[in-house]
This record gives structure tokens, C-alpha cells and sequence, in this order.
């Protein structure tokens, strides 16, 4: 989830930088081929480059290591101070998680919705072929609009009126403009939390407005007629947004487009203003990578850690397991080469233990000190460390679940905890009786029968318990 949010961040950045030097310096140019080529590039870039990690080297002095000598120390995890248990706080990340999958379920219906439509008419429709396009004439439509290779032109429109929006719509057909319509509504499924990919998919469907009257008003005999079908067009609505309608954004502005004289092709050159935008974006999101040089630190001097006879942990909060591994290492042959280490009373090599996750350990004794190290002879002459898991000491449980009346119950749930976050699970059959096979020393035992009090309980280990579960007057079978 992590990956796709930072994955989401990035696209947002890449598209909103694009769309903001088009808004500011591009838009009322008059080179759209080449503005067309910039927005689809837009679209392109903030789809595949975020796919991409920039990383930059950052070199840092090596921190000085010394050789150390401890004497015996105990470190055990059983004399902590169980955390403080906390009210569960609400998750707003699986709020907004569903709220973002609300709005592309509700885009993705929407495209859906419109594509059934198109292809239904299509189906009931009759057909003619113009060149490359197929001509659709259907009154459920009132707007003009093309749909990959077919125009769907209201029958109620004149001969000469739809000559003139021919013209319009083959040029969106010939140059495959549902292409940059596709891509940017897949784009705007997935970034509709963006404001700019609304405002981008707005760019596109008016520069290809501005691609199609220019090469229509050059195929007219009357550019009058012309704009006087778009006119006669212009209160009839859009269709659909994967659609290319031809009275799309009718307004003062591209009617003074449609006059405008070309000016000089060096302000093609603005394209170029989007060079920063990769500067940004790229330096905004480099990751640092750390380079250790040699310190030349003397690493002769040895330090003695005091003995340390208890140490308490203390904790808060909820969350009792924290991720992370073991690790043993010699470290410029320092002073604890080839330690003897014992998990559970086994010798262990170190490759094995590297992988022991902290969560596992009941308690760690560090032995140093010869008379300690005696009894493990040679192999203990460096140093010993002996290692409880919390697996050893764990015990199995047993017993019998009944009612006040002292008759067993079906069907109860049991289920132990502990500090090492293992769950263990019982159900008790129809005598009443359950057994669970490994159950920390600190666990608590939770039971839950259907129509009963739930109950949390203290495990016995020496003897069978018998656990009476009382009626839940408020409980309602459903």
C-alpha cells in the first residue's frame, strides 16, 4: 500500500508540473500538433516515471569502532513492565483508502455506463462509411460527437450542415484523437484526487478541437457555413468523455483561435520551460544514498561496559512486537571472536541465529568471565551467550468448559495470547473439554460461546480447569 501511495504522490507531481507550465505559457499558442505531442507526453511521463527510482550519493565519515570486554550481564525480558493497553485510535488512512476507491469505482461505472451505451446504439443503428469513418445517424444523441471511427450525427441536422461536421469529425478519426482521450481518462480513473488532471484532460479535448477546425476550416469551400454549423450546435450537449464532441467548449475563445495568425516559430521554443519541472520533481524525490569513507580514528583503545545486574523496560501504547533481527559480528577482530552461542540449551552456529526475531526472546545472558565460561570448556573460552525463547517456556493447557448447571458446552472458542503475539485457538467439542498445546507463561486465555458472557481468564498449567460460563441476558439470537 506504502508503494502505491508514494507511486500516486509521484504521478500527481509529474502531471501537475505539466499541466502548469501549459496553463501559464502554452495554451493560447497556435502550434497544436506539437501541444498535442507535449500533453501526451505528459501523460506518459507521469505514468512511467514514477516506475523509476533517482538516488544520489551522500558520503559520510565511518563512525569509529572500539574493541570491548563485558562482564557477565543479564538482560531478561520477563522483569518488563507490561505496556499500558490504549483505547484502539481510529485508522483515517482506511477512511481515505475508501474514499479513493469509492471515487474510481464511481469513474469506472461512469466509462462503463457510456461505453454499453455507444455500443448499443451502434449495434441498432444503420451504418454508412465515409473514408476511414463509419457515420451514424441516431436521435438519441442531439450533439455531434465522434467515438473512435464513428461519427454519431443527429438526424434532424441538415445535408449541408453535416458536410461541415464531417469535415470536423474525419479529422479526429484520422488522427486517432480517442487515443489522448483514453489515456488521460485511465489517468484521471486513478488521480481523480488531483484538481490538475481534471484541468489536463480539459487541455486535451480543446487543443484536439483546435486540430480539428484547423484542418476543417482548410478542407471548407465556406468557412461561414463552417461556423454557423458550430453555432447551430452549440446548445446541444457533449455525450460521453472518451467522446470528441464537435460543440465542445463553443465559445468566444475558439472562435478568435480559428482567426489567429501563426506567429514566429521560435515560441515553439516554451515547450522547453518544462525542463525544470523534471529538476524538481527529481531532486524532490531522489532518495539518499550513504557512503561510509575510512575514518582514521585509533580503534586500539579498549573500554569496559560496567556489569549490569537488572535492567527494566518500560513501554506504552499497544503494540508489543517490534520487527527486527539479531545480529552477532566480529568487528575489526575485536573481543568476541567465535562466542559460543546457546538457544534453549542447543549450540548454535551463527548463521542460524541471525535470522531470531527479538519478539522470540524470553531473556539473554552474556558470560565473559572464566569461572562463568568453565563448564562449556574450550568451546567457551571467547564468551558465552545463552538464549530462553519464549517457545521453551510455553506449556500446555487443558480443561472443560460448562454452563451454571454444570453441563459442558459445545462450541466454545478459546483463544491465547502473549507477549510474543502468538494466537493459539481451541474449540471445545461436545464434552465440554479443549486443549491447547503451547501457551506462554504471561498469556491470557479468552473463551466465547454464543449466547454467554465472554470471559478472560489466567491459564492453569498444573491442573485440568474447569471454567463456568455465565448467560448473557442481553444476547439476542439472530
Amino acid at each position: 500500500m506504502e508503494a502505491f501511495t508514494g507511486y500516486l504522490l509521484r504521478s500527481v507531481a509529474w502531471l501537475t508540473g505539466f499541466a502548469l507550465v501549459y496553463l501559464l505559457f502554452l495554451r493560447n499558442e497556435r502550434f497544436f500538433q506539437l501541444k498535442r505531442a507535449y500533453l501526451m507526453t505528459g501523460i506518459l511521463v507521469s505514468l512511467i516515471l514514477p516506475l523509476i527510482s533517482v538516488h544520489y550519493q551522500v558520503e559520510v565519515p565511518a563512525p569509529a569502532v572500539s574493541n570491548f570486554s563485558t562482564p557477565d550481564t543479564n538482560i531478561s525480558a520477563s522483569s518488563a513492565i507490561p505496556a499500558t493497553s490504549q483505547g484502539k485510535p481510529i485508522d483515517y488512512k482506511i477512511i481515505l483508502l475508501g474514499l479513493y476507491i469509492s471515487g474510481i469505482i464511481f469513474l469506472g461505472y461512469r466509462i462503463v455506463h457510456h461505453l454499453v451505451l455507444i455500443r448499443k446504439t451502434i449495434n441498432k443503428a444503420n451504418i454508412n462509411s465515409i473514408g476511414p469513418a463509419k457515420l451514424v445517424r441516431v436521435s438519441l444523441f442531439p450533439a455531434s460527437f465522434s467515438f473512435f471511427n464513428y461519427v454519431f450525427i443527429n438526424p434532424s441536422v441538415d445535408e449541408a450542415e453535416v458536410r461541415e461536421i464531417m469535415n470536423h469529425e474525419l479529422v479526429h478519426v484520422k488522427q486517432k484523437h480517442w487515443l489522448d482521450l483514453f489515456l488521460v481518462e485511465m489517468l484521471r480513473l486513478f488521480q481523480w484526487i488531483n484538481p490538475f488532471v481534471w484541468i489536463y484532460t480539459g487541455f486535451i479535448r480543446l487543443n484536439n478541437e483546435y486540430l480539428a477546425d484547423e484542418m476543417a476550416l482548410q478542407r471548407t469551400s465556406n468557412p461561414g457555413n463552417y461556423k454557423a454549423a458550430l453555432m447551430n450546435q452549440l446548445f446541444r450537449s457533449p455525450v460521453i468523455s472518451l467522446s470528441n464532441s464537435f460543440n465542445y467548449s463553443l465559445n468566444k475563445k475558439r472562435f478568435e483561435m480559428m482567426k489567429r495568425i501563426i506567429t514566429s516559430p521560435y515560441r515553439r521554443l516554451k515547450v522547453l520551460l518544462v525542463l525544470p519541472v523534471f529538476a524538481v520533481v527529481l531532486y524532490a524525490f531522489a532518495e539518499p544514498e550513504y557512503h561510509y569513507t575510512a575514518s582514521n580514528d585509533n580503534t586500539d583503545q579498549i573500554t569496559t561496559i560496567p556489569a549490569i545486574r537488572d535492567i527494566t523496560v518500560t513501554g506504552s501504547g499497544t503494540d508489543t512486537q517490534v520487527p527486527g533481527s539479531i545480529n552477532i559480528r566480529n568487528v575489526n577482530d575485536g573481543t568476541i571472536p567465535d562466542t559460543l552461542i546457546i538457544i534453549d540449551g542447543v549450540i548454535t552456529d551463527k548463521k542460524n541465529f541471525d535470522g531470531l526475531s527479538p519478539a522470540d526472546i524470553a531473556s539473554i545472558s552474556v558470560r565473559k568471565d572464566p569461572a562463568a565460561t568453565a563448564p562449556y570448556g574450550e568451546k567457551g573460552k571467547n564468551g558465552v551467550i545463552i538464549i530462553t525463547t519464549k517457545k521453551s517456556l510455553q506449556k500446555p493447557v487443558k480443561g472443560v468448559v460448562v454452563d451454571k448447571e454444570g453441563k459442558p458446552l459445545q462450541g466454545t472458542y478459546i483463544t491465547s495470547t502473549g507477549t510474543s503475539g502468538n494466537a493459539r485457538m481451541s474449540e471445545t467439542g461436545s464434552d465440554g473439554r479443549f486443549v491447547i498445546e503451547a501457551v506462554q507463561p504471561d498469556a491470557s486465555l479468552l473463551f466465547f460461546c454464543r449466547g454467554y458472557k465472554q470471559l478472560t481468564l489466567k491459564p492453569d498449567f498444573n491442573a485440568e480447569m474447569k471454567v463456568i460460563m455465565e448467560v448473557d441476558p442481553e444476547y439476542k439470537a439472530p
